[in-house]
């Protein structure tokens, strides 16, 4: 899909000691998943997938944004889960990452700031790199959406090999906010003088919000546009304290404050970035473009946009989503095949 040779459209650490909490070890096939934690203050809780032989890479999967447990389960789909068991059968180690406060980690994601889930990424590298069965691996990183944005952003002080980044947002935290608001102000069915209200009462709360005003955010979250203001996710309360405490909290003011357009550009790994050509939540042809106009981006780049995926570029039809296969295998093809710039410096 992704091969070198083809290119087609279809490819300060915590605690650099992993602990091994091991709460399990279940066989599947043509792999092994040990539960277990990495860093401290909080401990955050991983699965280790290796494969039936030796481990010739390993990669830390980083889920998307808000609570994830380390499967990225989206109802009775594991996300993370399926994709271990592919790259797995590539000889790819993984080790999938929660969420603080989910999954058995210790801290709350709710006050996590993005400096602070880089850190959890940082400590999760460090543990593969200790792991003696992981000796000579080439390791990097597969992030979705935030996750890619923390690869991103870890990829240089982690020493990477290579960094895959689905649906990375190469839009500042603002923009990218605003473009799915006004993408979706565009097809609400009200009149002008309404959209034109909501977008200037969103302005109002972004401002407050990174001014850290609480009693402005109140303010506007108590106004009639408040119930609609915040992201429409699952995870967003809905009683008023609970919305206000939401807004002022470090890991929704680190959604406004993101930006890894300078991160992206210092990369000197190669990259893979997968987007969906029908995502609503980051703007896939901008930010494609955006990376495929970084200098350096012929040589270590490759960006693809799948124009039947959404988001987390599922298979997504008249039954349940389900993990895209194909998509998965081409990643893991694309990494086993990328020369690294590591290699080229005897690293």
């Amino acid at each position: 899909m992704w091969s070198r040779s083809t290119m087609t459209e279809r490819a300060r650490v915590a605690c650099a000691t992993w602990s091994l909490v091991v709460l399990g070890a279940v066989a599947s096939g043509a792999s092994t998943a040990t539960r277990s934690t990495v860093g401290a203050d909080p401990a955050v809780a991983t699965v280790l997938t290796l494969p039936d032989g030796r481990a010739t890479h390993a990669a830390v999967l980083v889920p998307v944004a808000g609570p994830s447990d380390a499967d990225m389960s989206l109802g009775s789909l594991g996300i993370h889960r399926e994709a271990a068991e592919i790259l797995a059968r590539h000889g790819i180690a993984t080790l999938r990452l929660a969420s603080r406060g989910v999954d058995g980690s210790g801290g709350d994601w709710l006050a996590s700031s993005f400096a602070d889930r880089r850190r959890d990424l940082l400590a999760a590298v460090a543990a593969l790199r200790a792991d003696p069965r992981l000796a000579g691996a080439r390791l990097g990183m597969v992030g979705t959406s935030e996750g890619a944005a923390l690869a991103v952003a870890a990829a240089e002080e982690a020493g990477a090999h290579f960094v895959v980044a689905l649906s990375l947002p190469m839009t500042d935290g603002i923009g990218g906010l605003r473009w799915q608001r006004d993408r979706a102000v565009e097809s609400a069915p009200v009149s002008e003088a309404e959209k034109q209200a909501f977008v200037a009462a969103s302005e109002r709360l972004l401002s407050a919000v990174l001014e850290k005003d609480e009693a402005a955010v109140r303010v506007v979250l108590d106004g009639p546009m408040g119930a609609m203001l915040l992201p429409p996710y699952a995870m967003v309360p809905t009683e008023a304290e609970a919305r206000l405490r939401f807004a002022l909290s470090p890991w929704y003011r680190s959604q406004l404050e993101l930006d890894v357009s300078a991160a992206a550009a210092a990369l000197r790994m190669p990259t893979l970035a997968v987007y969906g050509g029908r995502d609503r939540v980051v703007d896939a042809d901008g930010s494609a473009a955006r990376l495929r106009a970084i200098p350096t981006a012929g040589s270590l780049f490759t960006v693809r946009v799948e124009p039947d995926r959404g988001h987390l570029l599922l298979r997504e039809g008249d039954g349940p989503a389900a993990i895209d296969g194909v998509l998965w295998e081409a990643i893991a093809e694309w990494i086993l095949e990328r020369p690294t710039r590591r290699d080229a410096d005897g690293g």
